[in-house]
């Protein structure tokens, strides 16, 4: 990992923070947070003699780690742990690769390759392979299928690997499908928990319990 002199202000710590407690809070309602860090990392730069603004590296490094570590202390994560260890919790993992996900749809940012020639390089190489991986994940799974399909009908050793990649492709769908959808309903349980406790109106209650009981884990899609 590349050293970094780099430091972060008391103010910009500050927004980091505030950024983290409010994505910690709701992610259904955090749009706010999302749109901060995206502003925060932000910075000017004069490329071919226009001013145009850009994602720095160290702002977007330092600022996450101050906003994972908000997050942690929120939910309530052991924060003496080693940040290494805190950062690779699934925790802190999930909200993070939610985080970046939306901060790419609703701005178009992903992570500024790192200002060193070999960061670059690996930036470069990550880029490429990332983006072939994204071209295929775009696909409907039935195309994905149907190339498959044809591939391993003439199974040459070149088409087998293809049909690897398409097959891989399918099932990153699939798993990102899953995740993102049992993180919402994680945080959705969180939420309606917390509602249930404000709520002192017991009809309301009575309700709210007897529909929730008609749920049969059976019938579940996930």
């Amino acid at each position: 990992m590349d050293k970094i002199p780099f430091q972060l202000s008391d103010v910009q710590v500050t927004l980091f923070s505030g950024i983290g407690d409010l994505f910690a809070v709701s992610e259904v309602d955090a749009d706010q947070a999302v749109e901060d860090f995206a502003r925060a990392v932000e910075i000017s730069k004069e490329i071919d003699g226009k001013i145009v603004k850009q994602a720095d590296y160290h702002l977007w490094v330092a600022g996450s780690e101050v906003m994972k570590l908000a997050y942690a202390k929120k939910k309530g994560l052991d924060i003496t742990m080693p940040l290494t260890a805190l950062f690779e919790t699934d925790t802190v993992k999930g909200m993070w690769k939610r985080f970046t996900r939306r901060l790419e749809e609703n701005y178009a940012l992903v992570k500024p390759a790192s200002p060193s020639t070999t960061g670059q390089k690996k930036a470069d190489q990550r880029s490429k392979a990332q983006q072939a991986m994204d071209e295929l994940k775009a696909k409907p799974i039935s195309e994905l299928q149907n190339e498959i399909a044809m591939l391993t009908a003439k199974g040459t050793e070149e088409n087998l690997k293809k049909a690897s990649k398409l097959a891989k492709a399918i099932k990153l769908k699939n798993s990102d499908a899953l995740k993102d959808r049992m993180a919402e309903i994680k945080e959705l349980q969180k939420e309606v928990i917390q509602a249930t406790k404000n709520c002192l109106d017991e009809s309301l209650l009575q309700d709210a319990l007897h529909t929730l009981e008609q749920f049969q884990p059976e019938d579940s899609e996930i």
